[in-house]
């Protein structure tokens, strides 16, 4: 979260390659939102090694659409 601000913060990594689209980075608090659980699920799952594809830069955890897409995707019961 934005300390000035306290809203959930979009973070967008730089990139060499201006020909290479950069993924969006976003923040645990928005991924726990997509995913329908809270904040410290995240960070639960992520000490256990399962939940989503994760990256840290520093100490900052992000996370990419497309990666929170394929997990939703994998949890889908059919019945």
């Amino acid at each position: 979260m934005s300390k000035l601000t306290n809203q959930p913060e979009i973070i967008t990594p730089t990139n060499d390659d201006p020909q290479k689209p950069r993924p969006l980075g976003i923040n645990d608090v928005i991924a726990a939102i997509f995913l329908g659980v809270q904040p410290t699920t995240l960070r639960k799952w992520r000490s256990e090694g399962k939940g989503p594809v994760f990256y840290k830069i520093g100490r900052k955890v992000q996370y990419t659409l497309k990666d929170l897409q394929d997990f939703h995707a994998q949890q889908m019961v059919s019945r």
